[in-house]
């Protein structure tokens, strides 16, 4: 939780409460008293489980006066939520098509977060423009090569692949890395990877039977 906080000289034991700015509208969120030395800390609960902006301040009272701190403009953004396969005993590796990210999970906690890349767009052998779907649903990784090369699609280098479906995998794409999401470029199914180290370190700590999980 996220506090305000800060010392109002000479105010020992003093009430303080912090206000969220409403509609133009200062209102008390929450009440307490200051410290022996006039310090205070106060959670800023309006507004947690709500994104958005929001603007607080602390107003500590003396005598009958208020005296209120600088204004604090937080922007509360919506806690990321994984699918519900993602939370298990172990290790399971989380691709989500919407966040674009690839999730490595240990018993419920995120221990790792790489940028991703999946099917969309791409040239066919052809030359031809298609449209390419990265499968969704649970696998497991069954093969694994460090040096692969895609010899379906112009001998393209890729490293550090694990397959989880057929043909396709994890892996460094080194037009990913170039090129980033341009456009509705993607890939011929795989997940792309576009950080070396991460792709690495994911390679070196996804060994043959890891849980994949791939959704929207």
């Amino acid at each position: 939780m996220t506090n305000i906080w800060g010392t109002a000289t000479g105010a020992p034991n003093a009430p303080v409460a912090s206000q969220v700015l409403v509609n133009g509208v200062w209102k008390t969120s929450q009440r307490s008293t200051t410290d022996s030395k006039g310090f205070y800390a106060i959670p800023l609960t309006y507004g947690a489980t709500t994104p958005g902006t929001y603007t607080y301040r602390a107003v500590v009272t003396v005598n009958g006066r208020s005296y209120t701190s600088p204004n604090v403009t937080l922007t509360r953004t919506a806690p990321l939520r994984l699918d519900p396969r993602c939370y298990t005993s172990g290790v399971v590796v989380c691709a989500s098509k919407s966040d674009r990210k690839v999730y490595y999970v240990n018993k419920g906690k995120i221990i790792k977060t790489h940028d991703a890349r999946f099917g969309g767009l791409a040239y066919d052998t052809n030359g031809r423009l298609k449209n390419y779907n990265t499968r969704e649903g649970t696998f497991t990784i069954f093969r694994k090569v460090r040096d692969e090369i895609s010899y379906s699609y112009n001998n393209t280098p890729m490293p550090f692949t694990s397959y989880f479906y057929g043909g396709q995998a994890f892996h460094y794409s080194y037009g990913f890395a170039q090129n980033g999401w341009v456009g509705d470029s993607g890939s011929h199914g795989c997940i792309n990877l576009r950080d070396w180290n991460g792709a690495e370190w994911l390679y070196n700590n996804m060994p043959n039977g890891t849980l994949v999980v791939v959704y929207k």
